[in-house]
């Protein structure tokens, strides 16, 4: 597998000092479940009806878009009382400390990828500014995180980092149940022999990562939110023509699996 590591910098670098060209008008994908992301890493919001749930918080530059596009939708990001963290590179976790201070959420976040905070020079991102933050919880493989009507079931796959971590939910919309899935991480940016050796990490994740993607791959998904877009199924694109019904035009219960075949067979041969 070849990974353009120097494409992946230099996009960063510019999210960081152009963040307004990435932005992207917030929109809903189905009952209770928004996208508030740029159109290159995804933040999912989830109104509970007891307090809004946040998945993942990008770079600390574009915060203001994030805040920006809560409101549009007509919620207060002070209401966000709990901060999912799927693992830990800055454009997932780079705006953590900010949130934090400004909601009192709660932040989880996995615990295998603790020494990238105390390391955060090293191994967060080299590009924007970042302040380290102080998770209040470490997720639990296959246990439940619980705000209102929602409940999030989270799984350990690792690979992208020591302590990726997956996102399992229902939501009811128009009287059907469906069942929609974030994967933590699957780039395999940091999975060629010479960015573990040089960066200290077992290359035993990329066995980690195949055995990750096998072990999530059969759960029965009816809509895929991408971490990032682009290379994920565009969702930012498909919002574009999609009105009111939005829901039964996201709905793609092959996706999930093809999504990490796409991946496993890219890795592996």
């Amino acid at each position: 597998m070849t990974v353009n590591n120097n494409f992946l910098f230099n996009t960063a670098q510019s999210i960081c000092t152009k963040p307004w060209e990435y932005y992207v008008e917030p929109f809903k994908v189905c009952n209770g479940v928004y996208y508030v992301g740029i159109s290159w890493v995804a933040s999912y919001l989830i109104d509970t009806g007891d307090g809004l749930i946040l998945i993942d918080c990008l770079f600390r530059e574009t915060l203001y878009q994030l805040f920006e596009n809560i409101r549009k939708l007509g919620f207060s990001p002070k209401d966000i009382k709990k901060l999912l963290i799927s693992h830990g590179h800055a454009d997932h976790c780079g705006a953590a400390r900010d949130i934090k201070e400004y909601t009192g959420c709660d932040i989880y976040f996995p615990r295998e990828d603790l020494f990238m905070l105390e390391n955060w020079e090293e191994y967060v991102f080299p590009v924007g500014e970042f302040i380290p933050f102080f998770p209040d919880y470490a997720y639990v493989d296959g246990g439940c995180i619980n705000l209102g009507n929602c409940s999030i079931k989270t799984i350990k796959t690792p690979g992208h980092t020591m302590g990726t971590t997956s996102f399992f939910f229902q939501v009811r919309d128009g009287g059907e149940r469906l069942t929609l899935a974030m994967h933590g991480g699957l780039g395999g940016n940091t999975l060629d022999v010479e960015y573990l050796t040089s960066h200290n990490l077992p290359l035993s994740l990329r066995d980690q990562y195949v055995y990750s993607l096998q072990s999530v791959m059969d759960i029965p998904v009816d809509i895929v939110l991408p971490s990032h877009p682009t290379m994920q199924g565009d969702i930012v694109s498909k919002s574009k023509d999609i009105g009111e019904d939005a829901p039964q035009k996201y709905i793609d219960k092959s996706a999930w699996k093809a999504l990490l075949t796409s991946k496993l067979n890219n890795f592996t041969h």
